[in-house]
């Protein structure tokens, strides 16, 4: 067993459990994350939340028009995800920097695809069972 300096823990997680209403969905999840280890975090993050964007275009195929922007926008973050993990000893600047231009570029095409949207405003589409 490797014994770690408290110093070197940026985040620290004991017994975590989540809820939806009487559905138990994580129960007694320890996390700890050291120096170095949270840019590596936060790449996988945003590299789920990339194919869900993904999964969720492809879903609204049908439904909407100009899904594309929202698999860019997956794309973008699957991308930007791959690299913060491939390459987490990148400088600190370094991750301001891309992260700053990944911020702006993913917004930019989120509020492209909402002006494409606002003409689907107030209709109502059949339940999906």
């Amino acid at each position: 067993m490797t014994t770690v300096a408290t110093t070197d823990l940026v985040l620290k997680v004991e017994g975590l459990k989540v809820a939806y209403g009487g559905i138990q969905a994580v129960k007694g999840i320890d996390l700890e994350v050291r120096q170095g280890e949270l840019i590596t975090l936060i790449g996988a993050w945003i590299l789920a939340h990339g194919i869900m964007e993904i999964i969720g275009a492809i879903k609204l195929l049908n439904e909407i028009d100009n899904e594309w922007l929202l698999i860019l926008s997956g794309l973008l973050s699957v991308a930007f995800g791959a690299l913060m993990i491939l390459n987490p000893g990148a400088g600190a600047l370094a991750v301001l920097w891309i992260l700053g231009a990944f911020s702006v570029a993913y917004r930019v095409l989120l509020v492209v695809l909402a002006f494409k949207l606002k003409k689907h405003a107030g209709v109502a589409t059949p339940a999906v069972a």
